[in-house]
């Protein structure tokens, strides 16, 4: 089971004890970017975010990662940095032209 489908599984258990703006406002951006016995990484979009799962939802989300696992991984949330994010195609350096022709 990749990253992406524990946090699907997670995020599905998250949204019984949730109410829906909640969710949508505060976990619908992140992503579990890495997961071992070690720990969970869940990147977050903004500092502020960050500092609200933290505090509100983090005794929420370590459970339910653990019940999609079958162990317990503590949790870390960072915050996605620009060179974290997926590129855009918008924000790419353009590609290289061909000089004239002589």
């Amino acid at each position: 089971m990749n990253n992406a489908h524990v946090w699907r599984a997670a995020q599905e258990r998250l949204r019984l004890k949730m109410k829906s703006a909640e969710f949508e406002t505060w976990l619908r951006g992140t992503e579990l970017v890495a997961v071992s016995a070690d720990g969970a990484v869940l990147r977050t979009r903004t500092s502020f975010a960050q500092a609200l799962i933290e505090a509100r939802y983090r005794e929420d989300i370590e459970p339910a990662i653990r019940d999609v696992l079958g162990y317990r991984c503590p949790l870390t949330i960072p915050v996605s940095t620009f060179c974290d994010a997926p590129a855009h195609p918008r924000l790419q350096p353009p590609a290289p032209r061909a000089p004239p022709p002589p």
